[in-house]
């Protein structure tokens, strides 16, 4: 938080548990012996590699902004990130 969403400006970001109250957070839903059911059992674990979290479409442009502009990470960090690591050119250090 202090050091993503915060550094960031992201005010409508986090990774608090379902059972935590968030104002206008949806629920996902799946299909369980041909019913709808709620699929919280199946989220990964909270601020994990994996995600866990929740954001608004305002607050990802404030975080590939703070990215761009070196707020989070140093620029040279960020190209070293984003640059191919393998010989077919899709994948840089968890950057697609």
């Amino acid at each position: 938080r202090r050091h993503i969403y915060a550094r960031a400006g992201m005010k409508h970001t986090d990774s608090l548990p379902e059972d935590v109250a968030v104002p206008k957070r949806s629920r996902g839903y799946m299909k369980k012996d041909g019913a709808l059911a709620d699929n919280a059992d199946t989220l990964p674990w909270r601020a994990s590699s994996a995600g866990g979290g929740y954001t608004t479409a305002a607050d990802l442009l404030r975080f590939a902004d703070a990215l761009r502009t070196g707020r989070l990470v140093s620029k040279a960090t960020l190209a070293q990130a984003t640059s191919p690591q393998r010989p077919d050119g899709w994948y840089g250090f968890g950057f697609w």
